[in-house]
């Protein structure tokens, strides 16, 4: 998969999923507990596909979350796509 340790959600390759990630995390941060989330999305072939991310919140003080560690699947009809390169590859055989 794809490492963004110490970077930001600015960094995503998704820009038009920014924001309800922003959303997503701000809850991690209020709840103080991890968290799942599954979300299908549609891409603009009209291919769907569910993505599973848990986010767990940590702290280097034991108080401030300063750390969110995050572990995303994706699936196309039940069968995991492994990686972001992967599921761009799926996707791209779809056009």
């Amino acid at each position: 998969g794809a490492d963004f340790t110490a970077r930001s959600l600015d960094d995503l390759p998704t820009p038009g999923a920014i924001s309800v990630l922003r959303e997503q995390y701000n809850e991690l941060i209020v709840r103080r507990r991890p968290l799942i989330h599954v979300v299908r999305v549609t891409a603009n072939n009209d291919v769907s596909y569910t993505n599973t991310a848990i986010r767990l919140p940590l702290s280097s003080d034991g108080e401030t979350i300063d750390k969110i560690l995050v572990a995303v699947s994706s699936h196309r009809n039940g069968i995991l796509i492994a990686t972001p390169e992967a599921r761009a590859a799926e996707m791209e055989s779809l056009n």
